[in-house]
């Protein structure tokens, strides 16, 4: 005979069992950059490092030696340049220079602000001498504004030493001064040689040399 309808289908049967899990995909392409984050705060400044030693002017009378005179009309030293130096120039009021046209110029001028903190010198005798007394070298520094050539003596002077109670050729004095002499950027900064009122009348001639530190 004929086949029968077609039952009703059964009740869903129980989930099977969880399948192994699948191998890795491969890794997707990068994404863009993310947007640079805020700067972040500036930190501390860090401490002021040490002063630095300053710089070194060199001043020599080079192959013409210094004359330094006391006498009874006026008492003259000694210009001292870079390899020059200028004989026969005196104080005008034992504290100040003019730089007159037929003197030169053995100035240098200061490209900076800044303090001199030291001054040294030496003196060689070219010419024997027996004065009546001892007699000192002196050096001292003079300074002038940008806009003038007249100097004044400034600080203390460097008194070289040994004082001599006789000259022989080739007799040395020396000394270092610690100084605290401010310069402003232009003013003009000159050394002159001389021997200390102190010393006897008499001519002492010699090479001199020193040297200023300025910071």
């Amino acid at each position: 005979g004929l086949t029968g309808a077609t039952g009703l289908t059964g009740a869903t049967g129980p989930t099977g069992a969880t399948g192994a899990t699948g191998a890795t995909g491969p890794t997707g392409a990068t994404g863009p950059t993310g947007a640079t984050g805020l700067t972040g705060a500036t930190g501390l400044t860090g401490a002021t490092g040490a002063t630095g030693g300053g710089a070194i002017i060199p001043f020599a009378s080079g192959t013409t030696p210094s004359a330094l005179v006391n006498a009874l009309i006026a008492n003259t030293g000694t210009l001292l340049g870079f390899g020059f130096s200028q004989p026969g120039v005196a104080l005008t009021g034992g504290t100040s220079i003019t730089l007159a046209l037929g003197v030169g110029d053995y100035a240098f001028v200061a490209p900076r602000a800044g303090v001199i903190t030291s001054l040294a010198g030496f003196f060689s005798a070219t010419a024997a001498l027996a004065p009546l007394s001892p007699v000192q070298v002196q050096i001292q520094i003079l300074t002038a504004p940008a806009a003038s050539n007249t100097f004044t003596v400034q600080g203390a002077p460097l008194l070289l030493t040994p004082a001599f109670a006789a000259i022989a050729i080739g007799s040395t004095a020396s000394g270092i001064i610690a100084e605290a002499i401010p310069v402003a950027a232009g003013d003009k900064i000159l050394l002159y040689v001389s021997l200390t009122a102190a010393s006897p009348i008499a001519a002492v001639a010699g090479f001199v040399s020193a040297g200023i530190n300025i910071v």
